[in-house]
């Protein structure tokens, strides 16, 4: 919370898009089970007070590993997914990210809406809401077998990661 706003400033000063902060919830109709809580709001400097002069999402976030460390920049994928859902819940077409890594360097990026991994995202979320309506609990994680499970799960993250970036150009 506390770089919040330094980072949003800059990536103002570094880009010339103007961030609104909205901070409220955001819920999906339809699905309604679909909700968003986004940093900001970017608008055209012209009308700002105009909602439909919104053009896109800001996502601020920090991070201690460096998003283009090669000169090129990725963004994890787990933000990835996180502006996908967001883009289903706004109907908007890009996020603009800034990330502050190690406290030293802001990186900007910027995603854009891709329909069929939104419908499969949607399709996702869809089958986890059913699961929770039906009162079906996820299966449990308890000791060692929680440790095996997560680190297990942490292989298979890297290996969504490749997957969703190969299969949808992320």
């Amino acid at each position: 919370k506390l770089l919040e706003a330094p980072v949003r400033e800059e990536f103002e000063r570094r880009t010339e898009l103007e961030v609104v902060r909205f901070p409220k919830m955001v819920r999906s109709l339809p699905p309604p089970f679909m909700l968003a809580n986004v940093d900001g709001l970017i608008v055209d400097r012209d009308r700002p007070e105009n909602v439909a002069n919104i053009t896109g999402i800001y996502e601020g976030k920090t991070s201690r590993f460096d998003w283009a460390s090669d000169g090129t920049v990725t963004i994890p994928v787990q933000y990835a997914v996180q502006g996908y859902h967001y883009m289903a819940v706004l109907e908007l077409d890009i996020v603009h990210y800034a990330c502050l890594v190690g406290g030293q360097k802001l990186v900007v990026a910027e995603l854009e809406r891709n329909d069929k991994l939104i419908e499969d995202l949607i399709a996702i979320e869809a089958a986890m809401w059913q699961k929770v309506v039906d009162g079906i609990p996820p299966a449990a994680l308890a000791g060692v077998v929680a440790g095996t499970k997560l680190r297990a799960l942490g292989q298979a993250s890297d290996l969504a990661d490749g997957y969703l970036r190969a299969r949808y150009s992320l």
